[in-house]
């Protein structure tokens, strides 16, 4: 295989970045990157990244994106090459459209840092985003752009790597089970004062033992797993119980019996609270809790509600020990957030730096689906299949996010399990 050289008169920490995703993370490749005008007659391939064509090179027009810095809106225009939408589209240059700007734009989440209209939760809204507007939100867009680089270039296109991960959000483990008496006599009394009564008699069941807590799923996870070539991860919300953090004290026997079942086997994250989103102090009090409990520092992360602020939670997170991060998705849509189907480094656009912090995105959600795009059991299998697909096709890495409720097959999630089960199967390499 040849070796790729890049010329370009400036060479900035976006440029780098960019050049990284494409070749190393994607590709899989090497490459060099040069301000010096290469010498023609070697035998690399000769990417020139400049105003000025040069004879025997393949020419991309640079929009300006990657000499910048700092944030603000920018003047993007699509287009299309080959059926695929592309943005910083260009007449001139052997590729219509500068790759190495578009790639930054979408895996950096520059538009996340840009001035924007928050959901009621301070969320940026997938139907905000350039890829919903333009209709590419739902493919990874930015994997296509790479694969019809490499064709230009003639260099391979890696097939064999495609993967599955499942991950599992704990807010609370148990529907009954877990409260302090004075809470569960409250909650009961409610129950009974409202008329819910078939809700009371299952409570009463669950609580007296005569029947299994419906959320508490993990046992049938256990079975799930042994049919997955990568573990399932975890992610156990810890914060102290307030309007959108519901979980259990963690002075409960059986919450830390389960915290220590799932870290023994190293398949457990953080899932820092709604709360912790504002309060440094919060997620501190949140991980070191988690990491006294398993006896081990956490390394994964992922957001409750997926709050998350450009580039501060990243940085809160960094500073913790996090080496990887699992919130890169949508919350009201499915497909892909960042436009690639793998995980890549975050970037601080602040810092103008790549870090060692990975973003493990996911292309799914339990309750995008059900609650935000309000799309039935029928439907959703479709949307997952075509997802799969697409990962499949450029080999990327298929995540997806339930709940430990949402597969209890009871209650609103009721034959939701059964669509859970197909798409593990479905999405699981053969």
């Amino acid at each position: 295989m040849k070796k790729i050289l890049i010329y370009s008169p400036i060479i900035s920490n976006r440029l780098t970045y960019s050049c990284n995703i494409v070749f190393n993370h994607i590709l899989k490749c090497e490459y060099q990157l040069t301000d010096s005008m290469p010498d023609f007659d070697t035998d690399s391939f000769i990417v020139n990244y400049s105003h000025e064509p040069q004879k025997d090179s393949f020419h991309i027009l640079p929009f300006g994106l990657l000499e910048q810095k700092g944030v603000k809106i920018q003047d993007i225009k699509t287009g299309e090459y080959n059926g695929i939408v592309t943005i910083f589209s260009s007449e001139t240059g052997d590729m219509p459209f500068d790759i190495f700007s578009a790639v930054f734009y979408m895996v950096s989440r520059y538009e996340e840092y840009l001035p924007f209209v928050p959901d009621q939760h301070g969320r940026f809204r997938a139907e905000d985003g350039i890829a919903y507007k333009h209709k590419f939100h739902n493919i990874p867009i930015v994997d296509l752009w790479v694969k019809k680089l490499s064709e230009l270039i003639e260099i391979p296109f890696p097939y064999d790597n495609y993967k599955f991960q499942l991950t599992i959000d704990v807010d609370c483990p148990w529907k009954y089970k877990g409260q302090s008496l004075f809470r569960t006599f409250l909650r009961m009394g409610k129950m009974l004062s409202t008329g819910h009564f078939k809700d009371f008699s299952e409570a009463f069941a669950v609580l007296s033992g005569r029947k299994p807590d419906p959320w508490f799923t993990f046992d049938y996870l256990d079975t799930i797993e042994k049919q997955l070539k990568n573990p399932i991860q975890y992610f156990i919300l810890f914060g102290q119980k307030r309007p959108h953090d519901t979980a259990p004290s963690i002075h409960k026997k059986d919450f830390k019996k389960l915290v220590n079942r799932l870290g023994t086997k190293q398949k457990i994250g953080i899932h820092p609270s709604y709360a912790s989103y504002a309060s440094v102090k919060e997620l501190e009090k949140e991980y070191y809790s988690m990491s006294y409990i398993i006896k081990n520092k956490i390394q994964r992360s992922r957001q409750h509600y997926l709050k998350m602020k450009f580039p501060e939670t990243f940085r809160n997170l960094i500073r913790l020990g996090i080496r990887q991060e699992f919130s890169m998705g949508w919350v009201s849509q499915v497909g892909f957030r960042a436009g690639i189907a793998r995980s890549f480094p975050f970037y601080d656009l602040e810092k103008e730096k790549e870090t060692h912090l990975i973003l493990v995105p996911f292309f799914a959600m339990d309750r995008s689906m059900k609650d935000y795009m309000n799309i039935d059991r029928t439907k959703a299998r479709e949307e997952l299949m075509i997802l799969v697909n697409r990962v499949k096709e450029v080999s990327g890495q298929f995540c997806m996010l339930w709940h430990n409720d949402s597969i209890s097959d009871a209650g609103e999630w009721k034959g939701w399990r059964e669509i859970f089960e197909e798409m593990v199967k479905y999405a699981e390499p053969d």
